[in-house]
């Protein structure tokens, strides 16, 4: 059976002489596994497109029995150039792909999340400033999404409204500043703000948000530290440390 998808290349591996083994993301299948054989060879077909970050559509040859498909056709339909020659851009896209790969499960469809990740790299593209932004957005999302939706407005255990609080690295869950202990990641009532809103607000606004360094620090640490407890796999990305 030959099926067809949009797909976001998260990973390639050389295979043989001249083959490729893709870990492709796709819209309508989830993540997948495809074989581009002879991808290595000069003048294949798929020797130019076969680049992680890439969003491609692709059609493969799929059977139930089999863990890896085999790719037919593929074709680029979102360029992703333009992180090449901007290395702050090109390390955000990648934690990005490194993230979702490490989140979600095979064979899995997530049309929400396939529209999250090509939503986030068209917007990483263009702007200019503020380019982590989208990978805060995106961390909050894809962990909304995956059913871990963060409490950011009660105690965790006396359940009173937040202001500054303190993020739990045992339970995973964000405690006032009575029941939290100094220990613990901190969170600023200005910081904890901030993820509220990127929660709520549409991607494309995202960019004018006002984030000093030291807001900056506190949400990048804790999401790293709330997908780390919650999701697993994620410690395993070791491409948001490098970036930090």
């Amino acid at each position: 059976m030959i099926l067809k998808s949009d797909a976001i290349i998260l990973k390639t591996i050389k295979y043989g002489d001249s083959s490729l083994i893709v870990r492709l993301f796709t819209k309508n299948f989830g993540k997948i596994n495809v074989i581009a054989k002879g991808a290595r060879k000069p003048k294949n077909k798929f020797s130019s497109g076969l680049e992680p970050l890439n969003i491609l559509q692709v059609n493969f040859y799929n059977k139930d029995n089999r863990e890896i498909q085999t790719l037919k056709e593929a074709s680029q339909i979102q360029s992703t150039i333009s992180f090449r020659s901007n290395l702050d851009k090109l390390n955000i896209a990648f934690v990005m792909i490194d993230m979702l790969d490490h989140a979600v499960t095979p064979n899995n469809p997530a049309p929400i999340l396939f529209r999250l990740i090509t939503k986030s790299f068209k917007m990483l593209d263009s702007c200019i400033v503020n380019k982590r932004h989208y990978l805060w957005f995106f961390m909050i999302q894809l962990a909304v999404q995956i059913g871990f939706k963060p409490n950011l407005s009660h105690c965790e255990k006396c359940t009173k409204n937040l202001s500054d609080g303190y993020f739990n690295e045992n339970l995973g869950e964000l405690y006032c500043s009575d029941c939290g202990e100094n220990t613990q990641t901190k969170i600023s009532n200005k910081s904890r703000l901030i993820l509220q809103q990127f929660i709520t607000t549409n991607i494309e606004d995202i960019g004018d948000f006002k984030i000093d360094k030291q807001n900056h620090f506190e949400i990048r640490q804790l999401l790293w530290e709330f997908m780390r407890f919650h999701i697993e796999g994620i410690s395993r990305v070791k491409s948001l440390e490098f970036i930090s």
